[in-house]
């Protein structure tokens, strides 16, 4: 069976996956519990889970890790959708923002999808995070670190500034894709977008599995490091 959550609200949907493996755990004390990531994934792996009830007939929980997000590996992914669906296994499948296609297909097949923050733009108290996303598009770095350092300086969340970015980006990424380059200008190449999309999927990630303030690697990313 299948939980999915996702979401660009990153601390509602972290603490949601928590809250799941806590649940499971205490519902299935003798359970063998997986992360999946991008350090140990296999198509072997998989299948492997999806058929192992672990011994003496012990259930699996497995968390899929921001697996979606990995080019290489959402094809993968997908093309085991239905094993995982099948299985008495638990697969909580966790991260940000698929595209639609891929969310649309593990929706389908889930047990229960929890989303936090889909696909819109991130409401925000105050509206000077896009005055910094905007100046990040311009390359403004200069400007768009001024207003950063106010933000954080005044209480913004980075999680909801990274948020933002998200959106940014990928709204800046649709726009040179369509052709309607319209809000924003030429300064970035899609090839450039889809690596600063890609930076900022991986930067939380690596601070989840390593350690670090995201505050910190935000300053450095808005600086265009």
């Amino acid at each position: 069976m299948i939980f999915f959550v996702y979401g660009t609200e990153y601390q509602k949907s972290l603490t949601k996956k928590d809250e799941l493996i806590k649940t499971m755990r205490i519902k299935r004390p003798d359970a063998e519990f997986f992360v999946m990531d991008t350090g140990n994934f296999s198509e072997n792996a998989i299948d492997s889970l999806c058929s192992s009830q672990g011994l003496f007939e012990k259930k699996s929980i497995v968390v899929v890790d921001r697996l979606l997000s990995e080019k290489d590996i959402k094809e993968e992914i997908l093309s085991k959708i239905q094993k995982m669906k099948d299985t008495e296994n638990a697969f909580i499948i966790f991260d940000t923002i698929p595209d639609k296609k891929t969310t649309e297909t593990v929706k389908k097949n889930s047990e229960k999808v929890y989303v936090f923050g889909e696909d819109k733009k991130p409401k925000a108290k105050d509206s000077r995070v896009f005055d910094l996303t905007n100046a990040f598009v311009d390359k403004n770095f200069p400007k768009a670190w001024v207003i950063y350092q106010t933000l954080i300086r005044e209480g913004s969340a980075p999680e909801g500034i990274h948020g933002a970015f998200i959106w940014q980006i990928k709204d800046a990424l649709l726009a040179k894709k369509t052709g309607k380059w319209t809000k924003y200008n030429n300064r970035f190449s899609e090839k450039e977008l889809d690596g600063i999309f890609e930076q900022l999927i991986s930067m939380y990630h690596d601070i989840r599995s390593h350690g670090g303030e995201l505050s910190l690697q935000m300053e450095k990313f808005v600086l265009g490091g």
